[in-house]
């Protein structure tokens, strides 16, 4: 995450938790959970952003874990309140 550029992290955090802001209160009291979703595929990573989870598989190498990550908060459409 520290290699992304300051746009696709806030991609990266809306993906995870549906909003592209840290809360008012800081990071600290914010849970931010990694869960494995089963061995190497051409799944997308997904997230379940009532609990702050991003579900990312054991893909073959760090390149492609970039490739689909970056596809699924760049190509993915969340939900908005208006």
């Amino acid at each position: 995450m520290k290699e992304m550029q300051p746009q696709m992290q806030r991609k990266l955090l809306t993906f995870v938790t549906g909003s592209d802001r840290i809360p008012a209160t800081g990071t600290a009291r914010m849970r931010f959970q990694i869960t494995c979703g089963g061995s190497d595929c051409d799944r997308l990573p997904s997230a379940h952003t009532c609990f702050n989870q991003l579900i990312l598989f054991r893909y073959q190498s760090g390149e492609k874990l970039k490739r689909m990550l970056e596809m699924a908060i760049t190509e993915s459409q969340g939900f908005y309140v208006k």
